[in-house]
């Protein structure tokens, strides 16, 4: 009997504020050192900087929805909202690393698929294939 794979989580944090510099900087890194950590895991990435502009999100949720394996997601949030789910007492109480990336998926879980789905519609109007 094989084991499942363990899901692969990471916790980035930067200071950047500029968007073209966060935009160029940090997402592609992010999205490079996730993908080649996964193999046949689930990857999860979560950015935290003082802002979070929505080309960020955008190109976050561009390369999930490319994602052939449907293994991926890649999110930001501003580090202030980050402290704020930290310091209530529901949160604290499941503060393993799998609660904080699943708390931050459920969050945004909605935002996303509307995001993901004008991604879709805009790909396969193009037929661009998808990448790795």
């Amino acid at each position: 009997m094989s084991k499942k794979p363990l899901p692969f989580h990471t916790l980035e944090l930067t200071m950047i504020r500029d968007k073209t510099q966060l935009l160029n900087s940090e997402t592609n890194s992010i999205a490079r050192h996730l993908l080649e950590s996964l193999d046949s895991k689930k990857g999860f990435a979560l950015l935290l900087a003082p802002r979070i502009h929505s080309d960020v999100i955008n190109y976050f949720n561009f390369l999930v929805s490319m994602n052939r394996d449907n293994n991926l997601i890649i999110t930001g949030t501003p580090i202030i909202r980050f402290i704020n789910w930290l310091r209530e007492e529901s949160f604290v109480s499941q503060i393993k690393m799998s609660s904080i990336f699943e708390f931050v998926e459920t969050e945004y879980k909605e935002v996303e698929l509307k995001n993901m789905e004008t991604i879709k519609k805009v790909v396969s109007s193009r037929n661009l294939e998808k990448i790795n």
